[in-house]
């Protein structure tokens, strides 16, 4: 049990860290010198599994601080 909870949480972690990087190439021919131009281009977007782990870290993090604060409130009535 605990190893399939530990295996989620590991799983979450990379997916939400993990580097989605596309590298495209665009050639254009000037119209003018009949030169080719070759581009390259690095987009680092995330994708909606990236986005999707992300969230449910931020979830899990204000759920841990909300819990911590509970403590500390707890701690001080006495």
């Amino acid at each position: 049990m605990w190893f399939l909870i530990l295996f989620a949480i590991v799983f979450v972690l990379v997916l939400a860290f993990k580097s989605n990087k596309k590298e495209e190439t665009i050639t254009r021919t000037d119209q003018e010198t009949g030169k080719t131009i070759v581009e390259k281009r690095t987009i680092n977007t995330p994708s909606a599994g990236q986005t999707a782990a992300r969230g449910v870290l931020w979830i899990i993090g204000i759920i841990i601080m909300i819990f911590i604060l509970l403590i500390v409130i707890g701690a001080m009535m006495y």
